[in-house]
């Protein structure tokens, strides 16, 4: 599982699927990913600091059609599997920040991205395993991925979602007010925020 920055692709990161373990098959690659928007606190060093700090605001907005359709390679149990690239992500970055900077607000936003991947083992026994490539690269525990998911699901399922490719800063101001929540040191899936 690898999400990197290729030069030929100086807009997108490729996301591929790699298998040099035992043999797999009816494999399933789902990539999926959260915008992170939060309020930060400006603090004028040369000010005495104020005695009452409003309380920061985040939410993590799921990112329907952040990926380029997808190239998989059928037949294969070992190598690469699967390979796709994320949207152009200086335009969608554009977007995002038109909204981050707008009306005097002080937000921070990045990208999550996440694949949860589905197979057969060469014992025909089906598993389901999340993994967060944004940075790290890692496998999320079985309840985390579980709740990354149902987080994802149920947020679009409510269209509390933005469109990867049709995204507008407007789009971002209807979700903001009603979707923000105060911070906590965690993720709505449980992982350390």
């Amino acid at each position: 599982m690898q999400l990197k920055r290729p030069s030929s692709e100086p807009n997108h990161a490729e996301f591929s699927v790699e298998n040099d373990g035992e043999e797999l098959s009816e494999l399933a690659v789902r990539p999926i990913a959260f915008l992170y928007v939060g309020e930060l606190h400006l603090i004028d060093l040369r000010k005495p600091e104020p005695q009452y700090q409003p309380p920061l605001h985040n939410v993590y907005i799921p990112v329907v059609d952040a990926f380029e359709p997808f190239e998989e390679f059928p037949g294969q149990y070992k190598g690469k599997l699967f390979k796709t690239l994320t949207i152009d992500e200086k335009a969608f970055n554009d977007r995002v920040e038109a909204f981050a900077n707008s009306d005097g607000k002080n937000l921070n936003t990045y990208m999550l991205y996440f694949a949860v991947v589905d197979y057969k083992d060469k014992f025909g026994t089906r598993h389901r395993k999340v993994f967060d490539i944004t940075a790290e690269q890692h496998e999320l525990d079985e309840s985390t991925g579980q709740r990354l998911v149902a987080t994802y699901e149920s947020s679009v399922e409510r269209r509390v979602y933005v469109d990867g490719y049709r995204m507008k800063a407007s789009d971002l101001s209807k979700i903001w007010p009603s979707a923000a929540k105060p911070m906590s040191a965690s993720t709505p899936w449980g992982t350390k925020a």
